[in-house]
């Protein structure tokens, strides 16, 4: 560092060296405030800069600090004063510096959402999340710039990026890289990569990494950008070195406005970010899709959409105004592991407490028993014959029973008269007194019993009943009145 060099030039035997330096302050990522305050990617902390501005002359070793500001001018003029205070309302980072005389951000942020959060806490809020989208990005350096690795969760629904976990070195051969990363190769994690550097990831991948190139295309790097900056918060644990994102500045152009894809430092970390999260793409479809959709990208062209196992969609899969994760897969786009929902399952369909997703979101079952309609080979009540004399005035209960749990239930009674002629019976099936089926039957006695079956949904203790209406009176029997269902001996009848 030249301030060494400085220092080093002016030693001189016998002779105490003093040196006065004065600095405006600048940005965090200037050399003045590495080397006499925190340098988090080489792990060395001299100083907390908001200790001097609390205490105003501090020693630390041989060197005194003292900060001021402009108010200990007394030659300012004060219209100067009222001007520094003016920025406050327009560019708050620049009264940090200027009018306050500290430390803080040279230009504009690219991610004022930035936060950074003791680890712990980021951790218990990943595992708060449900299913959150997993990445790993890595970005590649030697001699100036870095290696960067980092480990991040999304929560989609609340739109905001976790990074938990870094990895931050220059000078590294391919061969140490490889020992520092080893855990990923223990763990499979999928390991996104800067497509520029082919022959370390092909490296990479012969020693069992999980690794592959982002696909790039023209504006790509604008688009992550803007991609990154629509999360609501980015948070940092405190277990991450590098302060990259924090500090991170637009390059301005001769005319001082900004450039919207280009940085005043190289921000390996941001391009991690962009590795890891926008290999894929997002789309939210305008209309429901026709039966194998298509997507077109500047510089792709044409390309397939296909859900995880390469299959082109049938109509309708994919819904107007829900937005649908992919990632570039050979020749196509597969759908992401976070992406969407599908299916028609509703939640009276899933046991209760259990979470799914269908078309329309995250959904949580109520159904007490999981039992589509169910086949007769399961066991059922016991047989029931019951005889009763019936007459066309009104509807007579032959039988009931309680249910005492929820599902959908394949009912099934046989009937038959009683005496030797023909007769038209009316019949309702009656769930807690209100009839959901009813219907006209003719019962031969000659020819045995006449079967009717039909499938009810049933709640906790309803009670299921069968009414008969014989038209011209005479004695009707009923045998053989089973609900199957699955998952208990016997029904209790009543």
């Amino acid at each position: 560092m030249g301030v060494q060099r400085v220092i080093r030039s002016f030693t001189r035997p016998n002779l105490k060296l003093h040196m006065i330096l004065s600095t405006n302050p600048v940005g965090e990522d200037n050399w003045t405030f590495l080397h006499f305050f925190k340098d988090d990617v080489n792990k060395r902390f001299v100083l907390d800069d908001e200790e001097l501005y609390r205490q105003r002359t501090i020693i630390v070793g041989e060197t005194y600090y003292h900060h001021s500001n402009a108010d200990d001018n007394l030659f300012l003029p004060e219209s100067c004063i009222v001007q520094l205070e003016e920025m406050k309302e327009y560019d708050p980072n620049l009264h940090r510096i200027a009018r306050k005389g500290r430390f803080g951000i040279n230009g504009k942020r690219v991610l004022p959402q930035f936060e950074e959060w003791e680890h712990e806490l980021v951790m218990k809020a990943i595992n708060d999340v449900y299913r959150p989208i997993r990445r790993v990005g890595m970005d590649f350096g030697f001699e100036d710039s870095f290696n960067a690795v980092i480990r991040m969760a999304v929560d989609h629904k609340e739109k905001i990026l976790y990074i938990y976990w870094q990895y931050y070195k220059n000078q590294m051969t391919d061969y140490k890289t490889a020992e520092d990363l080893i855990e990923f190769k223990e763990t499979k994690e999928l390991i996104i990569a800067d497509s520029a550097e082919p022959k370390t990831i092909q490296y990479l991948k012969q020693l069992g990494f999980r690794i592959k190139g982002a696909e790039k295309f023209p504006g790509s790097r604008l688009a992550n950008t803007k991609k990154v900056k629509r999360f609501k918060k980015i948070i940092c644990s405190s277990n991450c070195p590098v302060r990259e994102l924090k500090n991170l500045t637009y390059k301005l152009d001769k005319n001082g406005n900004i450039i919207p894809d280009e940085f005043k430092i190289d921000p390996h970390t941001f391009s991690a970010i962009w590795y890891g999260l926008f290999f894929g793409i997002t789309i939210i479809p305008h209309i429901t899709n026709v039966a194998s959709p298509t997507l077109n990208i500047n510089g792709f062209g044409v390309i397939a959409l296909k859900d995880q196992k390469g299959v082109a969609y049938a109509a309708g899969k994919l819904l107007a105004g829900k937005p649908y994760m992919f990632r570039k897969v050979g020749s196509d786009f597969l759908a992401d592991s976070g992406s969407g929902g599908g299916g028609n399952a509703q939640p009276n369909d899933v046991r209760v407490g259990k979470t799914f997703t269908n078309d329309n979101g995250e959904q949580v079952g109520d159904a007490e028993v999981y039992a589509a309609v169910v086949s007769e080979n399961l066991r059922y009540s016991d047989d029931v014959e019951k005889s009763i004399s019936m007459d066309a005035s009104a509807y007579k209960k032959m039988i009931g029973v309680r249910i005492p749990f929820k599902g959908i239930f394949r009912l099934r009674f046989d009937g038959a008269r009683s005496n030797s002629r023909q007769a038209n019976i009316n019949y309702q099936i009656r769930v807690n007194s209100v009839s959901i089926k009813s219907g006209t039957i003719t019962l031969y006695a000659s020819q045995g019993f006449e079967t009717i079956t039909t499938d009810i949904p049933i709640n906790r203790n309803d009670i299921v009943e069968i009414w008969y209406q014989q038209i011209g009176g005479g004695y009707v029997r009923i045998k053989n009145f089973r609900c199957y269902y699955d998952g208990y001996d016997s029904i209790m009848t009543y």
